[in-house]
């Protein structure tokens, strides 16, 4: 839906790198199609001074000149309003010795105005997908800690209460009972991290950086690796799917350092440009990751290639890495280069 709009508008301004972000109020800008850049050239709008940033902020459709290091653009800039105000921008810019015209933005603003209920309609049928989700999740994370990890509480007082007698009593015993206790807070600690990972998910008005940097800080604390992160985003934001996936993807990381005997230290380093995403992720384990068939992940399916480092050295590095046409996002590059930014 997305893409066929930008095709038909990339028709008529020729030249062009052009893009439709979702989004409403103050949440992260969701880059939904692109045609003409390998990453979305332009600023996060909930910022920007651009037309793109004064129409992302409430104005009207317009046309404008955005200056950038290269020198200056040219922009046509049309808001998508559903039901409830903005839902997604169509963005559009060229050489500024091309500028667009009234007639330009007239044509803009026919093309978005008859995509417009059909695409609010399905954002909204996504986000209600991604909020049912993650309720679910939530759901079960609770039954977990009310029923199972209850349980497993109950049953380690049980072993407590054996142990203080046993050590009277029968201290040959005391040894092996040691050993099931430390072997029921192990397996407690790792229901807990479960149940956390379970209700984890990313904040749509946060965006994926923010989550991850907490997961992996309450990872740290419950099992006392050393974490290193950095995480790097331009201010756009990818298609919710896309953030979710990435984010149990990671989750599924850190538990493969948590699982691995010898761990002392992970580090993972993540930098999208929307749609462009690169993930490397390491520690210093017994990884179960290079035997892995990642084929059926999910973000495989949509076209994320993983790399796995040397098994044959200790410890593990994986790379993750998806371009625009591996993400769902359309990036058909016509009539000019243009290079990434910055």
């Amino acid at each position: 839906m997305a893409e066929h709009l930008l095709d038909e508008v990339a028709e008529h301004l020729p030249g062009s790198r052009l893009a439709l972000l979702a989004g409403t109020g103050d949440a992260p800008a969701v880059v939904l199609a692109l045609v003409g850049a390998e990453q979305a050239p332009w600023p996060d709008p909930r910022t920007d001074d651009s037309p793109l940033g004064q129409v992302w902020r409430g104005a009207t459709a317009t046309t404008g000149t955005w200056a950038t290091p290269a020198g200056s653009r040219s922009m046509v800039v049309v808001p998508l309003e559903g039901d409830e105000g903005r839902c997604a921008v169509l963005v559009a810019d060229r050489d500024a010795a091309v500028p667009f015209d009234v007639a330009d933005l007239a044509f803009v603003a026919g093309a978005t105005q008859r995509l417009t209920p059909a695409l609010a309609h399905a954002l909204e049928v996504a986000a209600l997908a991604e909020r049912e989700a993650h309720d679910e999740r939530v759901r079960l994370a609770q039954e977990l800690h009310d029923g199972l990890a209850q349980e497993l509480v109950a049953l380690g007082y049980r072993i407590d209460f054996t142990r203080r007698q046993v050590d009277r009593s029968d201290p040959a015993l005391a040894a092996p009972l040691n050993e099931a206790r430390d072997e029921l807070s192990r397996i407690l600690a790792d229901l807990r991290l479960k149940m956390a990972d379970l209700q984890a998910s990313v904040d749509p008005d946060g965006g994926l950086a923010p989550a991850l940097r907490g997961r992996l800080e309450q990872f740290a604390e419950i099992t006392g690796l050393e974490v290193q992160v950095d995480v790097d985003d331009d201010g756009l934001a990818l298609p919710p799917a896309v953030q979710d996936q990435l984010f149990r993807f990671v989750l599924d990381l850190l538990a493969d350092a948590r699982h691995a005997r010898g761990a002392t230290r992970l580090e993972l380093a993540l930098k999208v440009g929307a749609p462009r995403v690169r993930l490397r992720f390491t520690h210093d384990g017994e990884s179960s990751l290079p035997s892995r068939d990642f084929s059926g992940h999910p973000l495989v399916q949509l076209g994320a290639v993983v790399f796995i480092g040397d098994a044959s050295r200790p410890g593990v590095e994986l790379t993750l890495e998806m371009s625009p046409a591996d993400s769902g996002t359309t990036d058909r590059r016509r009539s000019e280069r243009i290079p990434l930014r910055s």
